[in-house]
């Protein structure tokens, strides 16, 4: 802050610093006008020699008015700039930002963040110029009817632009690394199911001998089961439900009327 944090109330040749311009820079400040002067007056002027004509840049106001009138000295013209239709208000702070950007050959300004003035100058702005007076406001003209604070002359430097690629969390959509020794499945892919281990009836177990024909129906037969339902191993060690070796066979209607041809 050039004025150190104070409110400067805009004082005829009031001289707060001094300054190197630069070719591309952004000038803030904040002012609250409590009246208006019936002529020219100066708020703000940056000048290397204690010349009126020069400004780097420099801000006046309106006669009877609270509009500013921004001015830039450029290669062409000492005298480039802008001036903002909107009037200030009366007795409210404004914060006040003058860019000067493309090496010089564009000026714009905001009040209160809002850009309500942009010209292309014709000419460039001259960097590197040493010991610039800063003045609010300068020798040559009425001083403001206003209070300043909050004042920075600093360079310009843009906020980058976005790359237009967004950032992937990996943890939602982005690669997934599966270790050298893993094999994953897709989690959206149906399960194939090949033969099937089959369980061991040992010989000397409750069950059947290992020459029934139950025993090599149960070994033989190839296992069957839905691609979609999940696997499920019977126990080695289940019983095997047998039917009693004594009961008679069930006939049927051909078979008992041979039975009673021999009866």
């Amino acid at each position: 802050d050039m004025l150190n944090g104070l409110e400067h109330p805009v004082q005829r040749n009031m001289l707060v610093g001094n300054i190197s311009t630069l070719d591309e820079f952004v000038l803030d400040f904040e002012v609250k006008f409590t009246g208006t002067m019936h002529k020219w007056s100066s708020l703000v002027h940056f000048t290397p020699e204690e010349a009126f004509q020069e400004h780097y840049p420099a801000i006046a106001v309106f006669p009877n008015s609270r509009k500013l009138h921004v001015r830039m000295a450029t290669t062409l013209d000492l005298n480039e700039g802008c001036d903002p239709f909107t009037e200030l208000p009366n007795g409210n702070w404004t914060s006040v930002q003058i860019l000067v950007i493309g090496k010089g050959t564009i000026m714009e300004v905001f009040f209160d963040g809002k850009s309500v003035c942009r010209k292309s100058m014709r000419g460039d702005v001259v960097p590197g110029i040493p010991n610039v007076k800063v003045f609010i406001s300068d020798p040559w003209q009425p001083a403001a009817s206003a209070i300043v604070r909050r004042m920075s002359y600093q360079a310009y430097n843009p906020t980058p632009e976005p790359t237009g690629f967004p950032t992937i969390s990996p943890s939602t959509s982005g690669p997934i690394v599966i270790p050298h020794n893993e094999t994953r499945r897709p989690t959206n892919s149906p399960i194939t199911l090949g033969p099937q281990p089959r369980d061991t009836l040992s010989p000397t177990s409750a069950s059947p001998g290992t020459h029934s024909p139950l025993y090599r129906l149960l070994t033989d037969a190839p296992t069957f089961m839905p691609t979609n339902a999940p696997l499920t191993s019977m126990p080695s060690t289940a019983p095997v439900t047998m039917a009693p070796s004594s009961a008679a066979p069930t006939l049927g209607p051909s078979t008992a009327a041979e039975e009673d041809k021999r009866t």
